[in-house]
C-alpha cells in the first residue's frame, strides 16, 4: 500500500472526519462531532493558515497529517507545525508515516517553508522523527530544517 499524499479539499470532509474520530478515540481526545467539523471546515476551505493531507488511496485514505503555519524569525521565516499525524492501526508499521512525512517535507521545502516542527507527546513515535533526521530536544520537540 502506498502512502500517496494529497491535499484535502472541502469535499474530503467526511473521509477526514472519520479518520480524525478514530485518532481522537485512540488518544482519548474529547471533541464532539460538531466541534470537529467546525474546526476542520475552515482548514479545508483555506480560511486559516494550515493544510490537511490525506494519506493513501483517494477512495479510501488510511491516514492524515494536519499542519498549521506560522512565522519565526529564529527559524528563518515561515514554519509548519504538525498538529496531528495518524495512520489507521491495521496498516501501521509499513513505513507509510515515514513516506508521508518525507513527501510533506519536500512539498513544504518547495513552497519556501523554513522548517517542519512537531511536539512529541508521551508515546509518540520518536524513532520515526529521528529516522527522518528531525532533531529531537529533551523537551520532546522535533525540528527539521528544510
Amino acid at each position: 500500500m502506498s502512502a500517496k499524499l494529497r491535499l484535502a479539499a472541502p469535499d474530503d470532509l467526511p473521509k477526514l472526519d472519520k479518520l480524525m474520530a478514530a485518532c481522537h478515540a485512540e488518544l482519548k481526545i474529547k471533541l464532539d462531532d460538531d466541534a470537529r467539523t467546525m474546526a476542520l471546515s475552515p482548514l479545508l476551505d483555506g480560511q486559516v493558515p494550515g493544510a490537511a493531507y490525506l494519506i493513501g488511496p483517494p477512495s479510501s485514505p488510511v491516514g492524515y497529517v494536519l499542519l498549521r503555519f506560522g512565522y519565526s524569525v529564529q527559524d528563518g521565516g515561515m514554519v509548519a507545525r504538525i498538529d496531528e499525524l495518524f495512520i489507521r492501526p491495521p496498516v501501521r508499521g509499513r513505513e507509510m508515516a515515514s513516506e508521508a512525512l518525507r513527501s510533506v517535507a519536500k512539498t513544504l521545502r518547495a513552497g519556501g517553508i523554513a522548517s517542519l516542527q512537531a511536539d512529541l507527546p508521551d508515546g509518540a513515535p520518536e524513532k520515526l522523527f529521528r529516522r527522518l533526521l528531525f532533531k529531537v530536544s529533551a523537551q520532546n520537540h522535533a525540528h527539521l530544517a528544510l
